[in-house]
């Protein structure tokens, strides 16, 4: 037998909340919400400039346990043969404890094109998401209990100022989440 697993939201409160689905996706902003409509991330009208999201918490669930397995090898990608448009950049960061996004702990703003997320809570280094698997957690984690299982996942949205896109929503690729049970 295997454990069943998904990928949950965790935000919008101060502790760590039960997780809520994230297969049917999360919108990226600066709101602590899973889907709000507030909070829109503008388009850098000069530059150079890059504008970053807050930060959306996902991990994985186990949501039909296993007594014997163990969860491991977790890691994020941009789903395959897609590409974002010029001036667009998904990050991550695997985040052992959860901490609740807001404007003090969302990555600044940065003067410079493509620049790279800082976590200001000092709770590890963003890196760019790419279409080959990259680890956040590696760690052996049994699966014989419900819920979050292993690491947090920190995405953040950047957007600086050589995208010509326009304004409205940007319809990004699939990010999936992967792992190893054995």
């Amino acid at each position: 037998m295997s454990a069943s697993l998904q990928v949950n939201y965790y935000g919008a409160s101060v502790s760590e909340p039960a997780g809520t689905d994230a297969t049917q996706g999360i919108r990226f902003n600066r709101e602590d919400t899973q889907n709000g409509t507030a909070g829109a991330i503008p388009i850098p009208q000069s530059g150079p400039n890059t504008y970053f999201s807050y930060y959306k918490q996902v991990a994985l669930a186990v949501t039909v346990t296993d007594p014997i397995t163990s969860i491991s090898n977790r890691t994020v990608k941009i789903a395959t043969n897609v590409s974002l448009p010029t001036g667009v950049f998904l990050y991550f960061l695997g985040g052992a404890g959860y901490r609740q996004a807001n404007g003090s702990s969302a990555p600044q703003d940065a003067h410079a094109n493509q620049a790279t997320p800082t976590d200001p809570s000092g709770d590890g280094t963003y890196a760019v998401m790419t279409l080959q698997p990259q680890s956040f957690d590696p760690n052996p984690v049994p699966s014989a209990n419900s819920g979050r299982n292993g690491s947090f996942c920190r995405l953040v949205f950047a957007v600086d100022a050589r995208y010509t896109g326009g304004a409205g929503m940007l319809t990004l690729p699939n990010i999936i989440v992967g792992y190893d049970e054995g």
